[in-house]
């Protein structure tokens, strides 16, 4: 395995109940387990996972379906597959409440996986997640029914909607400064920089929330 898209590639089998999964494991430290989302497959984390083995044992995988992990017709790919399948894979690995990272759909397998299949996690983490219904919107087909016309769209202009999108959740307290994080944080080898920090350290507040503790 290299951090090169190109090069990657999993060293390790493990037959599970539905079908054989393609992992590797990577560092030492406390567990962090990342679920990649759709279209996409492990190598979604390659930038990710070397900054993160820095200080713990990264374990990755691709999902049923995805990548080197088997595919064949008629497959059940469902999310509450997905979410089954990451139990076993935590049970086989032996890891005690690792944190899990989920991006895409991954942050539905990653909270299916810890709120109904019973994984203990010490720390979730739902990175650009696709969580709650509905996944695609009357907004979403839209753009989907006229790439060309978004394409012609200044980038300026979707930074503008996320600090609007950003500043309209409740539970945070939204500054200009904030805001302009919210929709920078996410570009680039900076927005891979920014949360792994989070997944190994979070806050207090999001600490004592992700514990179960009513933060102070």
């Amino acid at each position: 395995m290299t951090s090169e898209g190109i090069a990657w590639s999993l060293r390790h089998k493990t037959q599970t109940s539905v079908g054989e999964i393609a992992w590797d494991r990577m560092g030492d430290g406390p567990p962090v387990v990342l679920v990649h989302g759709t279209p996409s497959r492990s190598v979604l984390w390659r930038k990710v996972a070397p900054v993160l083995a820095e200080r713990c044992c990264v374990y990755l995988y691709d999902l049923l379906g995805y990548g080197e992990s088997e595919r064949r017709e008629d497959q059940d790919v469902s999310i509450a597959v997905q979410g089954r399948l990451l139990r076993e894979l935590v049970g086989s690995w032996g890891l005690d409440r690792p944190a899990l990272v989920g991006h895409d759909i991954g942050g539905a397998i990653v909270l299916r996986a810890h709120l109904l299949e019973g994984v203990a996690a010490r720390r979730p983490a739902l990175v650009d997640a696709v969580v709650l219904r509905p996944w695609v919107t009357p907004a979403s087909r839209h753009i989907q029914a006229h790439l060309k016309a978004y394409r012609t769209i200044p980038c300026i202009s979707f930074g503008r909607s996320s600090r609007r999108t950003c500043a309209l959740r409740p539970t945070v307290r939204w500054t200009r400064r904030s805001s302009r994080r919210c929709s920078a944080s996410g570009k680039a080898s900076r927005g891979q920089a920014l949360w792994p920090a989070h997944v190994a350290s979070p806050p207090p507040r999001g600490r004592a929330l992700l514990d179960g503790r009513p933060p102070r």
